[in-house]
């Protein structure tokens, strides 16, 4: 852990627009001055986070506290709600709304309230109400995928892998306050994918939906380059075989 946090810090630090570096060569030098990911964001936070606890440096937790500032004064709309998902010189290139994105700043700021930063819990449940007024769908009980950045659907797509990380994400809201509420959320939403929609996948947890969360099972079958291919675990035997990856 200590050699990770060796490699990116102090050189992740950005002190001219604010957050951290995203892109690194393998030597450690940064090779993008410019663009900054809500998801590398919240991560860089989440890291911080747990660095502050389990090392107890002031740098560490000075480093968490850089990132929340960014996180709560560039990378939040403060006109529609929600968080830019791509900025560039601190400022949005991409401000729509991910479903994937958002369960990260729930991540950061719960990770962030573990570390003692108890200001934080005013803008978690500020994210747990946005994402219950726009995000969530009480007829699917899952998480919806992508929003324009005013909260126009951008597609009938559905996924796995952000009501995934929700399920993490309401994990660490429960230990951070002890409210049952977000235990509740990640026991419906793991029962969801695990066992209901698995129901439908010949016992796969299976990573793309239609609209209405039917399997699509051929998502990028027609592009090979794109890797973002269908994955899955099994869940058991089908009687297709062990056809997960």
């Amino acid at each position: 852990m200590q050699q990770i946090l060796d490699f990116y810090y102090p050189a992740c630090i950005n002190t001219r627009d604010g957050g951290y570096f995203n892109e690194f060569r393998d030597d450690g030098r940064v090779t993008d001055l410019s663009t900054q990911h809500l998801v590398s964001t919240t991560r860089f936070i989440f890291n911080f986070s747990h660095a502050a606890r389990l090392f107890g440096r002031t740098d560490y937790g000075e480093a968490l506290d850089h990132g929340l500032r960014f996180l709560e004064e560039r990378h939040h709309d403060q006109d529609n709600g929600g968080y830019f998902w791509v900025l560039s010189d601190g400022a949005p290139t991409d401000s729509s709304k991910q479903c994937y994105g958002h369960a990260f700043v729930l991540l950061a700021l719960a990770s962030a309230l573990k570390a003692g930063r108890a200001r934080y819990e005013k803008s978690l449940y500020a994210a747990w109400d946005l994402l219950e007024q726009r995000f969530w769908s009480e007829n699917d009980k899952l998480y919806s995928e992508e929003f324009t950045s005013n909260w126009q659907p951008v597609s009938p797509y559905r996924g796995q892998n952000a009501n995934m990380h929700m399920t993490e994400a309401m994990l660490a809201a429960f230990e951070a306050t002890g409210d049952v509420k977000f235990l509740d959320r990640a026991e419906t939403l793991a029962h969801r994918v695990c066992v209901d929609l698995a129901g439908t996948a010949n016992n796969l947890v299976w990573e793309h939906y239609h609209g209405d969360w039917s399997v699509d099972w051929d998502y990028n079958k027609a592009d090979p380059k794109n890797f973002s291919v269908p994955m899955a675990i099994c869940l058991g035997t089908s009687r297709n075989g062990p056809s997960c990856c």
